[in-house]
């Protein structure tokens, strides 16, 4: 499996690729290849492809840009390879799988709590 990551900048994703590790170790004959692109999406789009080569089983990627990431992704996908998207969707339907938040949601949640604090006084910039 390759695990395609825009970046490991984050606190979050030390102990989330540990884990992943560890998950890997428990399956017979594990292969588990991690790229980290470094917050850069062209990286991330070559990670990619050397995973497509390598015929990988399956994919997870986090794409540093969705945008940049959709068409390797769909790619991937074409081959019958499944891609399994974590954190940030990419822009198809055709992948396997998504596991994240919705991102908007949260932020109007955010939003919403904050003018609940404020009694809807406060200034938004």
């Amino acid at each position: 499996m390759g695990f395609s990551r825009g970046t490991i900048g984050s606190n979050w994703w030390i102990p989330f690729s540990k884990d992943v590790r560890a998950e890997a170790a428990r399956h017979e004959d594990p292969t588990l290849m991690m790229a980290n692109a470094n917050d850069d999406v062209a990286q991330q789009v070559a990670d990619m492809r050397t995973f497509i080569e390598q015929d990988m089983d399956a994919i997870l990627i986090s794409p540093k840009e969705p945008a940049g990431l959709t068409p390797v992704a769909v790619q991937a996908a074409e081959t019958g390879m499944p891609v399994f998207v974590l954190d940030r969707n990419v822009e198809t339907d055709r992948m396997t799988h998504f596991m994240g938040g919705d991102n908007l949601a949260i932020g109007r949640a955010a939003g919403s709590y904050a003018m609940d604090l404020l009694g809807a006084r406060g200034m938004s910039r």
